[in-house]
């Protein structure tokens, strides 16, 4: 088990030096809008979204394009481990959206195109996360997940 400090630190490592996509690349192209991402253009680094940022836009990392899913899912993360038992939808959306047994076929082929640019690093902060989350409210969901990503 993993601890939330550990994972923190592991999340803040491997995704500090990630670039900010510009807002005309966080859009994924197989999406049909934006709607859900409308806070996060207004957002100049993942490290400033304050709790209701991420509580408002928890279905943003559905829509986000490879790129604005590596650079904000550390913001989402973040939230979840620091508030693993809130009933809050970001919880559960963050791990759903690191699932993608949970899509049937063809879905499942866009939700891992979000995941092409996650470097060693990142990958190994991702199984980090949902391992310290599977002492949570959400604990079955991050071990499905955590399977996927093992």
């Amino acid at each position: 088990m993993v601890s939330t400090n550990e994972a923190l630190t592991r999340i803040d490592i491997a995704f500090s030096g990630v670039p900010r996509p510009d807002n005309d690349e966080l859009h994924h192209p197989d999406s049909f809008d934006d709607m859900d991402l409308q806070r996060l253009y207004e957002i100049g680094s993942w490290r400033d979204m304050t709790d209701h940022d991420v509580i408002e836009e928890y279905a943003a990392l559905n829509f986000l394009s490879a790129a604005g899913f590596r650079y904000f899912l550390p913001a989402y993360m973040r939230f979840a481990l620091l508030n693993p038992d809130s009933p809050e939808a970001v919880v559960s959306s963050t791990i759903w959206a690191l699932d993608p047994s949970l899509y049937s076929e063809g879905i499942d082929a866009y939700a891992r195109s979000k995941y092409v640019l996650f470097d060693e690093a990142q990958r190994a902060a991702i199984v980090t996360f949902l391992d310290a989350m599977t002492d949570s409210s959400y604990g079955d969901d991050a071990l499905r997940a955590l399977q996927e990503w093992r």
